[in-house]
């Protein structure tokens, strides 16, 4: 019986090469300029548990290709699993670059506990900031009415 699924697309085909090769030389984040260029650039960022168990994000530049991975999840599961990573349907997840529901929630957590403030309202969308509040306790309000905090 011939192969019912669709063959998979050039993106995925040139994605799943190259994280075979990052697993093998230990990287755990690879950025790649698709072929042709319209298709635009995919980072994948790996998690690798001592136990071998991966979790793969992958960001797309282009809702078109983001589809287009998703669709074809199935290769990229194949691909970790052939570099001898346990994988699964819950191994992978996608979104597009500068969409990241990690980073969403982390500005958010700022937005509500006085964290990450700016002169500029959308520069909070525009870093990636990395680093972990400070667990703050207010210790009083000054006669001009900001608050003193005990960092």
């Amino acid at each position: 019986m011939p192969h019912q699924g669709p063959h998979p697309s050039a993106a995925t085909e040139q994605v799943s090469a190259r994280l075979t090769k990052a697993i093998e030389t230990g990287d755990s984040t690879l950025r790649i300029q698709l072929r042709p260029h319209e298709l635009g650039r995919v980072e994948v960022k790996l998690d690798i548990g001592a136990d071998g168990h991966t979790k793969a994000l992958v960001l797309a530049e282009r809702p078109e290709t983001l589809e287009l991975l998703q669709r074809d999840s199935r290769v990229l599961e194949r691909a970790l699993q052939d570099a001898g990573l346990k994988a699964g349907q819950s191994s992978l997840s996608f979104d597009l670059q500068g969409r990241q529901g990690e980073d969403q929630t982390q500005q958010a957590q700022q937005g509500s506990d006085g964290g990450g403030s700016s002169d500029d309202p959308g520069a909070a969308s525009d870093n990636n900031i990395d680093e972990h509040p400070i667990p703050a306790t207010a210790i009083g309000l000054a006669p001009d009415g900001s608050v003193n905090f005990l960092a």
